[in-house]
C-alpha cells in the first residue's frame, strides 16, 4: 500500500511539473489528491511520507509561484500601440468621441474601428471630387486607413493634428440608426511651423450593429458657403498617395 501511494504521490508531482502553466486553476484538486496519499496510513508510514513531504513541499511551492507568474514583471503597453483610448461604442456620442480622440492622438486602428467595415462609404465635397477625379468613386475603410496612416507617418510624434466638431445636430433618429450633421475644423501642424486648416460640414450616418455597438456607415463631406478653406476630403486626398 505504501509503495503504491508513494508512486501516486510522485505521479501527481510529475503532473504538476508537466502542467505547471495550468496548475493555478487546479490547486484545490491537486491538494485533495495529495491528501489522499496520506490517508489511513500507520505511524510508520506517516513518518516516512513526512520525510518525502519535507523534500517535495519546497519543489511544489517553487513550481506554483513560477507557473502562476505571481512575481513576474509584465511588459508595459507601448504608448504608441493602438489599443488604448477606444471606448466600446454603445452610444452615438461615444462613436463621435472615439473618432475625434483617435484622430487627434493619431491612433490608426481606433480611427478605423469607428466605421462599419462591410457597408461604409465616403462621399467627398464637390471641390475635392473635381480636383481629384476618380479617387473617391469607391472609398471604403481600407482607403480611410491608407490616408490616415500616411498622415500619421508624415506628421510623426512631434507634429500635432486637431479635429473639432461643433454644432452637432441630429437630423433623424431611430432605435438602430442616426443621421447627424456637424461643423468641423482641422488644424494640421507641419514641420515648417506652418499650420494648414481644413473647414467644412460633415454628415454621419450610424447604425446599431448586431453586437450592440454603433458604427459609422456613411460619411458625406460638404464645403461651407463662402468658405475658401479646404475640406476634409482635400486632406484625405492629399495624404492618400
Amino acid at each position: 500500500m505504501l509503495n503504491f501511494k508513494i508512486l501516486l504521490y510522485y505521479f501527481l508531482l510529475f503532473f504538476v511539473i508537466v502542467n505547471r502553466h495550468r496548475c493555478c486553476s487546479n490547486i484545490f484538486i491537486i491538494d485533495r489528491c495529495l491528501h489522499f496519499c496520506y490517508a489511513k496510513v500507520n505511524n510508520y508510514e506517516l513518518k516516512k511520507m513526512q520525510l518525502i513531504n519535507k523534500f517535495s513541499i519546497t519543489l511544489f511551492i517553487s513550481l506554483l509561484f513560477n507557473s502562476c507568474g505571481l512575481f513576474e514583471t509584465r511588459t508595459p503597453t507601448s504608448p504608441d500601440s493602438d489599443g488604448g483610448n477606444f471606448i466600446p461604442p454603445t452610444s452615438v456620442d461615444i462613436v463621435i468621441d472615439n473618432l475625434v480622440t483617435a484622430f487627434n492622438i493619431k491612433k490608426v486602428d481606433n480611427y478605423c474601428n469607428c466605421f462599419l467595415d462591410s457597408l461604409y462609404e465616403f462621399k467627398p465635397s464637390v471641390d475635392a471630387n473635381l480636383n481629384y477625379p476618380g479617387m473617391f468613386d469607391i472609398w471604403k475603410v481600407d482607403n480611410e486607413r491608407k490616408y490616415f496612416l500616411n498622415l500619421v507617418n508624415t506628421l510623426g510624434q512631434s507634429n500635432n493634428i486637431k479635429l473639432q466638431l461643433l454644432n452637432i445636430k441630429y437630423e433623424s433618429q431611430s432605435s438602430d440608426s442616426v443621421v447627424l450633421f456637424a461643423d468641423y475644423s482641422i488644424d494640421v501642424e507641419l514641420s515648417d511651423n506652418l499650420n494648414t486648416k481644413y473647414i467644412g460640414i460633415m454628415s454621419l450616418t450610424m447604425f446599431l450593429t448586431n453586437n450592440g455597438f454603433w458604427s459609422i456607415s456613411r460619411w458625406l463631406d460638404f464645403q461651407k458657403e463662402n468658405e475658401t478653406e479646404k475640406t476634409f476630403s482635400e486632406l484625405k486626398a492629399k495624404f492618400y498617395n
